[in-house]
C-alpha cells in the first residue's frame, strides 16, 4: 500500500473525497462561530493533522522495515501515515474550495440555549435571553427529548440547582460520527456569569491544590475553575474546599500551566439536573454520538442517575449522584452494548448498592480522570465502586480515577457472571474499602481472552497486577505482579512475581510483561515486539527463579512453561514461523537465577514477536511460586 494518497484530477473528485470524510460540513473561520469550537475549525484540523503526521515521520524513521525487496513501513504505520496524509490533502484542498466559493458549504446543527431560571419551553431556544416565544428554553429536558439532528448544540446556563419534574428524562435521536449532539453547560460565558479570581495562583502539574497569592475571595465549594487563557472544557476543575490561600479539587489538575502569577476563571456550578429524592433519570437508550458535557445529575432509581442502553456517548466535567433512599444505584449503570467514556468525572454513591454498574452486554467503556466515591447518600453504606456483573463486556479502561469509601464491600467487584474481555487500569487508587479493593471471582466463560492488568497500582510508579478469573474468587490476590526486591544483576530493574491460581491449565500467558505495560495472549496478539536487524541464527533468553526450593514438588516441564518466538523465515517474502524453546528449569534443587533459550534461523532482518507461557496446574500443598526477568536477553 502507497503512504501516501493519491489526490483526485477534477474537484468533483475532489468533492466527494472531501464528503466521504465529513470535511464540508466542518465550520472554518465563520464570523458567527469565531472561537466556539476552535478545534473543530478547518484551520486548526489543518494544522493538528500536519503536526501528528510530523511526529510520526520522527518515531517511523528508525523502523523501517525490508520487505519484498524494497524499503516499506510497516502495515499499520502505512494505513495511518495514508489516512493523516489524506486528511492533510482534502481539509487543504477544502480550504481552497471555501475562499474560492467553488462549492456551498451549510455546515449543520443548530445551537439552542437552556436558561432554567428565565426561559421557557414554549420559546424557540435560538437566542439567550429573549420572551417566552424568542428566547432560550426552561429545561435540558425540551432539547434532549426534542427532534435534535446530527451537529445541534445545547447550551445550558450555570448555577442552577435543579431543573427537573421528577420523571424520567429520554435521550431521543441520534447525532452522527462527524457531528455529535452535544448538550453542555455554559463554558464561553454566554450570559456573562464568569468572573475573573481577585487573587492569582501558583499552580502545580499533577497537584490538587492551589495557592493563592492572599485570602481566597470570589470562589466557592462546587465551582467549576479553570485558568485563564486554558481551554475551558479541557482543563476545568471543580473546587472541593477553600481554606484561607488553599483551594482544594476533587481531581488533580492536568492543565498546561504551571507556576505563579496565574488568574482562575470562576464558571459557577454546574447546573443540576434532578434531585436525591424524586424518580429522576437520564436514559440514554439506542441514542448514537452524543456529548454529554458540565452537568451535576441526581437519580432516585435504582439504575442510579444515568442509565445506558445500545448508547454512543461521550460525557466530560460531570457529577453523578445517587439516591439517599432504598436499595438504589449510584453514578451510572450500563444495560446493552454501550461505547462511553467518561472524562473528568465525579461519581457518588446511593445507597446499599454500586456507584458504578457495568452489566448486560456492554461494549467499550472508559474511564479517564475522576472520582468514584462509595460514602453513599443514604443511610445505608456502599456495597462496591465499581461492579462488572451479569455482561459479556468486551474491554474496560480505567485510568487516574480514585475509588474509595466503600464502607460496606469492595473498591471493584468482577462478579462470577461477567464474561469479561479485557480490563486495562492505569493509576488506579483505592483507600477505605472496607472489604478490599479488587476482588475477580471464578468466571466459567473466561479463558484465555480475558486481561485484568493495572499499572502503577494505587499510584505507585511501576507497580503492576495481573489479575486473573480462572480460579476461585480472591480478593487483592493477583496472579503476577512486580518485585522491586527480588531482582537479576544485569537484569530489569523489576521482576515479575508469579503466583499461580488452582485452576490454572492451558496456554497461561505471561507475555507482555510489566515492563512493556500491556500482557498479550498468542489468541489476541502476536506478542512482544523485538526487531532482528539481519538474517541468520538468533537466540532470545529469559531468567527464572524460585524463592524456596520446597515450593515445588516436581519442576515445570518444557511445555508448561516455554518461550516461542514467531519470526520470518524466508528471505524475501513475509512467511512467518514459531520456534519454542525445549529446555526446563530446575525450581526443586536451585533458587539461582535460571535460563531459558530459544535458538531460530531468521530469513531476513525484521520484527519479531516473543511470548512466555506458562500451564502448569497448581500442586497441591505447594505455592508453585516463581520470579520471572523481563529483560529480553538477544543474541
Amino acid at each position: 500500500m502507497n503512504p501516501i494518497f493519491t489526490a483526485p484530477t477534477n474537484q468533483a473528485d475532489w468533492n466527494a473525497a472531501i464528503i466521504s470524510e465529513g470535511v464540508h460540513i466542518k465550520w472554518h473561520e465563520e464570523l458567527n462561530r469565531p472561537q466556539k469550537y476552535p478545534a473543530s475549525q478547518l484551520s486548526a484540523m489543518l494544522v493538528s493533522f500536519q503536526s501528528k503526521k510530523a511526529r510520526m515521520e520522527g518515531e517511523i524513521s528508525s523502523r523501517i522495515i525490508a520487505a519484498n525487496g524494497g524499503d516499506m513501513l510497516a502495515e499499520a504505520d502505512v494505513e495511518i501515515y495514508w489516512r493523516l496524509d489524506k486528511f492533510i490533502q482534502v481539509i487543504s484542498k477544502e480550504i481552497e474550495f471555501r475562499e474560492a466559493g467553488t462549492f456551498e458549504r451549510s455546515p449543520i446543527g443548530t445551537t439552542y440555549y437552556i436558561d432554567p431560571a428565565n426561559g421557557d419551553d414554549g420559546a424557540d431556544g435560538l437566542t439567550s435571553t429573549g420572551d417566552a416565544t424568542n428566547g432560550p428554553w426552561a429545561t435540558i429536558r425540551k432539547f434532549m427529548e426534542g427532534a435534535r439532528a446530527a451537529g445541534d448544540v445545547g447550551i445550558c446556563r450555570r448555577n442552577i440547582t435543579n431543573m427537573s419534574d421528577g420523571t424520567q428524562l429520554n435521550a431521543t435521536v441520534d447525532g452522527d460520527i462527524f457531528n455529535p449532539i452535544i448538550i453542555e453547560a455554559d463554558y464561553d460565558d454566554t450570559w456573562s456569569d464568569f468572573a475573573d479570581s481577585s487573587q492569582t495562583y501558583t499552580v502545580t502539574a499533577g497537584a490538587k491544590t492551589m495557592e493563592a497569592s492572599a485570602t481566597i475571595t470570589g470562589v466557592s465549594v462546587g465551582d467549576w475553575v479553570y485558568i485563564s487563557g486554558e481551554d475551558s472544557r479541557l482543563h476545568c476543575l471543580e473546587v472541593k474546599t477553600v481554606s484561607g490561600t488553599t483551594l482544594t479539587f476533587y481531581l488533580p489538575y492536568v492543565g498546561l500551566s504551571s507556576g505563579a502569577g496565574k488568574t482562575l476563571v470562576v464558571m459557577g456550578p454546574n447546573p443540576t439536573h434532578g434531585s436525591t429524592l424524586t424518580g429522576d433519570l437520564i436514559y440514554f437508550n439506542t441514542t448514537y454520538y452524543w456529548v454529554f458535557r458540565g452537568f451535576h445529575v441526581k437519580g432516585a432509581y435504582s439504575q442510579g442517575a444515568l442509565l445506558f442502553n445500545n448508547a454512543r456517548v461521550f460525557l466530560e466535567n460531570i457529577v453523578l449522584q445517587g439516591t439517599s433512599s432504598g436499595t438504589q444505584g449510584g453514578g451510572m449503570k450500563t444495560q446493552s452494548y454501550a461505547v462511553l467514556k467518561f472524562r473528568n468525572f465525579r461519581f457518588l454513591g446511593g445507597n446499599n448498592s454500586e456507584v458504578v454498574e457495568l452489566a448486560h452486554n456492554s461494549g467499550v467503556v472508559i474511564f479517564d480522570h475522576g472520582e468514584i466515591d462509595g460514602a453513599g447518600e443514604g443511610s445505608s453504606p456502599m456495597i462496591r465502586g465499581i461492579l462488572v456483573g451479569n455482561t459479556a463486556l468486551q474491554n474496560i479502561y480505567i485510568s487516574d480515577v480514585y475509588v474509595h469509601g466503600v464502607a460496606n464491600g469492595i473498591g471493584l467487584d468482577i462478579e462470577a457472571s461477567a464474561t469479561l474481555g479485557t480490563l486495562k487500569a492505569k493509576n488506579v487508587t483505592f483507600s477505605d474499602n472496607s472489604a478490599g479493593d479488587v476482588e475477580v471471582q471464578y468466571q466459567e466463560n473466561v479463558g484465555e481472552l480475558t486481561s485484568i492488568i493495572f499499572e502503577d497500582y494505587n499510584g505507585i510508579k511501576g507497580n503492576t497486577k495481573f489479575f486473573s478469573g480462572n480460579g476461585p474468587a480472591e480478593i487483592d490476590s493477583p496472579w503476577a505482579e512486580t518485585d522491586t526486591g527480588v531482582v537479576r544483576s544485569g537484569g530489569a530493574a523489576a521482576s515479575l512475581k508469579v503466583t499461580p491460581s488452582i485452576s490454572i491449565g492451558g496456554d497461561w500467558d505471561l507475555g507482555g510483561y510489566p515492563i512493556l505495560g500491556d500482557q498479550c495472549s498468542n489468541l489476541v496478539t502476536k506478542g512482544i515486539p523485538i526487531y532482528f536487524p539481519d538474517a541468520g541464527t538468533k537466540t532470545v533468553k529469559f531468567y527464572f527463579k524460585t524463592a524456596n526450593t520446597t515450593d515445588w514438588t516436581a519442576n515445570p516441564t518444557a511445555e508448561e512453561l516455554y518461550i516461542e518466538v514467531e519470526h520470518l523465515v524466508h528471505s524475501s517474502n513475509v512467511s512467518t514461523s514459531i520456534k519454542r524453546s525445549s529446555e526446563t528449569l530446575d525450581f526443586i534443587n536451585s533458587t539461582e537465577w535460571q535460563s531459558i533459550s530459544v535458538s531460530l534461523t531468521v530469513g531476513q532482518s525484521g520484527l519479531a514477536y516473543v511470548r512466555i507461557l506458562y500451564s502448569k496446574t497448581k500442586e497441591s500443598a505447594k505455592s508453585n511460586v516463581f520470579y520471572f526477568d523481563p529483560y529480553i536477553d538477544m543474541s
